[in-house]
C-alpha cells in the first residue's frame, strides 16, 4: 500500500523516498505514514527531517508543504532532464 525509505543520522532524517500506490492515494495514508514517521523521528532525538523533491511536481510541494515541511534551497539541474529539485526541511525538536 505504501512505504517510506529514509535513514537517520542524529540529530538528523532524511526521507529517501515515500510511495503510496496510486489506488490508495486520497485515502490519508501517506499522512499517517509522515506522522509515524515523524514520531520514530522524534523518539530517536532527530531535530531536522530532510527531503528533496522535483520543483515542478505540485501535487508532492502540496503534501509536503501540508505537513509542514518549508523549502530551503533549489537545485538547479539536479535531474537528468535538467529539471530543479526543492530540498525541504522539518523542524521536530528532538525530544525524545
Amino acid at each position: 500500500m505504501g512505504y517510506v525509505a529514509m535513514h537517520v543520522m542524529v540529530p538528523e532524517a532524511e526521507i529517501l523516498d515515500i510511495s503510496v500506490r496510486r489506488q490508495k492515494q486520497g485515502n490519508g495514508l501517506g499522512k499517517t505514514l509522515m506522522k509515524n514517521v515523524v514520531a520514530h523521528c522524534r523518539q530517536r532525538g532527530v531535530e531536522t527531517i530532510h527531503l528533496e523533491t522535483a520543483a515542478g511536481d505540485d501535487h508532492a510541494l502540496a503534501f509536503f508543504r501540508s505537513m509542514g515541511f518549508s523549502t530551503i534551497r533549489r537545485r538547479q539541474g539536479y535531474y537528468e532532464d535538467a529539471g530543479d529539485a526543492l530540498a525541504m526541511a522539518l523542524d521536530i525538536g528532538g525530544e525524545p
